[in-house]
């Protein structure tokens, strides 16, 4: 496993969203959770942490396809009166090895120059956004 890769670690640690975060997951993690629950809950809370905003929501997606599954994260902050929306995207194929992939879409603008054929972790997500935001 790569060094900026999803691992153990990610699943299992817990972030913790402000109660005024809507989301459609807890808000908390808790003994017995999903893994990719803390994940996605940590996107939100690391980009936060990197880019100074405010989390303001949080939308979790998963979706079995015919040869996989697909996995789509929305989170939106804010700061000084405008919005971040980033989505990220991460996708297998059950078939055929190497075509799993992630790729992460900033206020509407996908990033081709960052997909990857492995999830990063979610730390290094939050690094792609602050890249992007404040190169």
């Amino acid at each position: 496993m790569g060094r900026n890769q999803i691992e153990a670690y990610d699943n299992s640690r817990s972030w913790i969203l402000p109660d005024h975060v809507r989301a459609n997951i807890p808000l908390r993690g808790s003994v017995g959770m999903l893994g990719a629950h803390n994940a996605a809950r940590g996107l939100l809370v690391e980009i936060c942490r990197h880019t100074g905003a405010v989390p303001l929501g949080l939308h979790y997606h998963e979706v079995a396809r015919r040869r996989g599954w697909l996995t789509v994260v929305t989170a939106l902050a804010g700061s000084d009166g405008s919005f971040l929306l980033v989505t990220t995207r991460s996708f297998s194929d059950w078939r055929r090895t190497g075509d799993d992939g992630w790729r992460i879409c900033i206020n509407g603008q996908d990033l081709s120059s960052e997909d990857r054929n492995q999830t990063p972790s979610v730390p290094m997500q939050a690094a792609i956004v602050d890249r992007w935001l404040n190169p």
